[in-house]
């Protein structure tokens, strides 16, 4: 025999009504996406934040910089690949990286590269090694 109760039919789908008894219920959210890249390191924390909820908000709450020693000072924040502030509101489906910080400055690296090859002095090219197949 069922336990007496509401008939199944009468229930929300999804469990709706589980939540709202226990009053864990509390109306929509943002899904985002937390991720870090490294060489050998790789995390992806997906969450689910109130709105209005900021890119600190979610990153703190995703555990990945405790969780890899990340010493918080030296990370930057982008969110599908552009550079977000750490208040920065987001929204439903965001993507938050966590970037590194460069190892090189590009613009000291160019400079370098430009002064070992300096203009007039066409760059050593490697020749092409052409064998003979039969």
């Amino acid at each position: 025999m069922r336990a007496a109760g509401p008939p199944q039919g009468d229930r929300p789908p999804g469990g709706a009504a589980r939540s709202a008894v226990r009053g864990k219920h509390s109306g929509p959210t943002v899904t985002v996406t937390v991720a870090y890249a490294a060489p050998g390191v790789e995390a992806v924390v997906t969450l689910a934040m109130a709105p209005g909820a900021t890119v600190a908000d979610a990153v703190a709450a995703s555990g990945i910089v405790l969780r890899l020693a990340l010493p918080p000072t030296a990370i930057g924040f982008a969110i599908h690949g552009q550079r977000a502030d750490p208040d920065t509101p987001v929204a439903d489906g965001d993507r938050i990286e966590l970037t590194r910080p460069l190892r090189a400055d590009p613009k000291q690296v160019r400079r370098a590269r430009a002064a070992r090859h300096p203009p007039g002095k066409p760059a050593a090219r490697r020749k092409k090694c052409l064998t003979a197949t039969s």
